[in-house]
């Protein structure tokens, strides 16, 4: 049987009233090592946040991922989630 689970991505900024706000702008990159995210190699799945702050990953075939957000001027925040099989899985990442 094939792997295969979703991963729902939210990325958020608190305002001046610490209350988070979507950002958009943020690549999201998805590895299966903390050593590939640490030297920036083999990603296995990536893509832009929307509007709303907000990216999905379907159809993953691995059980745990390395994450690695970039912002163009916030920088790189990290993260790292389970993605069991049959599931779905939710991670926020906080600027």
């Amino acid at each position: 049987p094939v792997h295969s689970a979703s991963l729902h991505i939210s990325v958020v900024k608190p305002d001046s009233t610490f209350t988070n706000k979507p950002l958009s702008g943020v690549t999201i990159f998805l590895y299966l090592t903390d050593n590939d995210r640490t030297l920036n190699q083999n990603v296995k799945y990536s893509g832009t946040v929307n509007d709303s702050g907000k990216i999905s990953f379907t159809s993953l075939r691995d059980g745990y991922y390395y994450l690695l957000a970039s912002h163009p001027t916030l920088g790189i925040k990290e993260s790292e989630t389970a993605t069991p099989d049959k599931s779905v899985s939710y991670e926020e990442i906080d600027y």
